[in-house]
């Protein structure tokens, strides 16, 4: 999926490691962009931003309650 289609609790794998949306994307550049708050899952102090190509697609699994 495009990173404009995430929702807050979406998690998907970079680097070994699960990563999960803890906000909605915001579109940066004109719409090129798009940036997110992530968190390892149960690990708040993992908190960190992340930014992706509007164009690159990345492979979410939906977290438990996530409706989509």
């Amino acid at each position: 999926m495009l990173p404009m289609e995430m929702h807050i609790g979406d998690r998907f794998t970079d680097h070994d490691f699960e990563w999960e949306v803890v906000t909605h994307p915001a579109v940066l550049h004109g719409g090129k962009s798009l940036r997110a708050r992530i968190q390892r899952p149960e690990l708040p102090e993992s908190e960190r931003e992340m930014i992706w190509p509007a164009h690159v697609r990345v492979d979410i699994r939906r977290g438990p309650g996530v409706a989509g």
